[in-house]
């Protein structure tokens, strides 16, 4: 419901602190003094855990797309026409490797230092708008999160989105609390950023606004000044609204995503808490915190419960519906709104009535298996780096090497051929001339496995592995005498029997 002050408990926010708990004032405390130092620390923590894990798994295809695009001159309008994601990472990423080099590794760092990056900056969130203690132990969620650190690591717009979407809530809700032309400027800058970050993070703003219109009056200087704001982001982001609508509708490479199921918001909750144990810690903590404050024993800040919940809920809702029209409801979409769920997860911790040890302690709770998950569940990503590697050994001449579907010949050439990789515009060709093949359709193999070819190598995903393929290639006269199967790739080879 609306208020009737121009200037709000959301407008002015200052760090809560619980007057009944000296240990709990001396841990802000602490953490004002050392807010620098805490900082740094969380940024080089999660350094040390992105970027140890940097090549322990090889690109795929998403990833190859990426760094596709960076291996030439940028062509923002190719860019544009091959790949569904927003330009604003393409953009970051060409400037990033001009200086450290096209690599994979090259492209994870910028990935890792971004999601490190936001680890601070939800601390320092946390500390201006909610309190100290919140801020770093969302940052420590973040950083125990195994789905966080994926991202953290990959050649892909995710993290990137996540900085820039907290720092759009940040100048929001500065804009709220006192508004200036520049803190105006500096809305629709952030605003206009998160939306050419990712297109589907425009859901980011619906919940901004949600916010804006149950927290503060609508005739209001902030809310003039908001809406100015929004005016201008949109006016920044019309250019790319009007090529999309007039050249790149349906948007590439978006046609393989299935519409949503009911069971896919579990998914994605369970996704952004890092597994089912933690789901039921995270439940836990916010069902002890509601029951808590409905029987007056815990005190929460309205304003910031609607800001978070919405940050994580509205998303999530608007997606959902959405994909109906348009499938875009994937986790890594929306992986934004994860960040306020740890903020949730973090400030429901600092408000329960027990000694501030206590709070660390369910903290910790939560921590150990994240951390745990983390290190020894990690997520994998389809391994084309040992496909190519099998591939490899195997090439002499008369082997042929074929790789289905057509479009993982990207991510299988990077590590076969670094060398034709590099040229994309001719990829296609050098690989053919070293002997290696995309085709659409494994079941149409048998006939080009009439030539003189002794032996066929055949990569392929394993779930788009046909059943009946021996069958086919003995159809031919070959039979399978080498199998391997990797992380979400598959390698079999086949010897003629004439």
């Amino acid at each position: 419901m609306p208020v009737t002050r121009e200037a709000h408990a959301l407008n002015t926010l200052p760090a809560s602190r619980d007057e009944t708990d000296d240990s709990a004032r001396r841990t802000e405390s602490w953490l004002d003094a050392n807010a620098n130092v805490v900082t740094l620390g969380l940024v080089a923590l999660n350094l040390v855990l992105k970027l140890s894990r940097i090549r322990a798994q090889g690109l795929w295809f998403d990833e190859a797309i990426s760094l596709s695009q960076v291996q030439g001159p940028f062509d923002l309008a190719r860019n544009l026409s091959l790949d569904a994601s927003a330009p604003l990472y393409g953009l970051l990423l060409f400037a990033w490797t001009s200086v450290l080099g096209p690599s994979l590794e090259a492209a994870r760092g910028l990935s890792a230092a971004l999601s490190s990056l936001t680890a601070a900056l939800l601390f320092v969130f946390g500390r201006r708008f909610l309190d100290g203690r919140t801020g770093l132990f969302a940052a420590l969620l973040f950083t125990a999160s195994r789905t966080q650190l994926y991202y953290g690591h990959e050649a892909r717009a995710y993290a990137l989105v996540g900085l820039v979407c907290i720092a759009s809530f940040y100048a929001f809700l500065l804009l709220l609390e006192e508004p200036t032309r520049r803190r105006t400027f500096a809305a629709a800058a952030l605003s206009a950023a998160l939306v050419y970050a990712h297109y589907i993070a425009v859901f980011a703003l619906v919940a901004q606004l949600l916010t804006a219109l149950c927290t503060v009056h609508v005739r209001s200087r902030a809310m003039s000044a908001y809406v100015v704001s929004q005016v201008l982001a949109a006016a920044l982001f019309a250019p790319c609204a009007a090529y999309l609508l007039l050249s790149a509708t349906p948007l590439p490479m978006a046609t393989w995503i299935r519409p949503p199921v009911p069971g896919d918001i579990l998914y994605v909750l369970n996704a952004f808490s890092g597994g089912p144990v933690l789901v039921g810690l995270y439940t836990a903590v916010f069902t002890t915190a509601i029951l808590l404050g409905r029987s007056g024993l815990a005190t929460f800040d309205r304003d910031r419960v609607i800001l978070l919940a919405l940050w994580l809920v509205a998303p999530l809702a608007l997606d959902y519906a959405f994909s109906f029209a348009v499938p875009s409801f994937l986790y890594r979409y929306l992986l934004y709104a994860s960040l306020a769920l740890f903020l949730l997860v973090a400030y429901a911790l600092t408000r329960l009535p027990l000694p501030e040890r206590g709070r660390f302690a369910v903290l910790a709770v939560i921590l150990v298996p994240a951390a745990w998950g983390l290190w020894t569940e990690p997520i994998l990503r389809a391994d084309w780096r040992a496909a190519a590697e099998v591939a490899l050994r195997e090439h002499d001449e008369g082997v042929l090497t074929v790789v289905t579907p057509p479009h993982q010949l990207l991510p299988f050439a990077y590590h076969y051929s670094r060398e034709s990789f590099a040229d994309p515009t001719n990829m296609v060709d050098d690989m053919n001339r070293l002997g290696v093949y995309g085709v659409p359709h494994l079941a149409g193999l048998a006939e080009t496995a009439r030539n003189e070819i002794h032996r066929i190598v055949v990569v392929s995903p394993a779930d788009d592995t046909p059943t009946e393929l021996d069958e086919l290639m003995a159809g031919a006269h070959y039979s399978r005498v080498r199998s391997r199967e990797f992380t979400g790739v598959q390698v079999n080879v086949f010897e003629s029997s004439r």
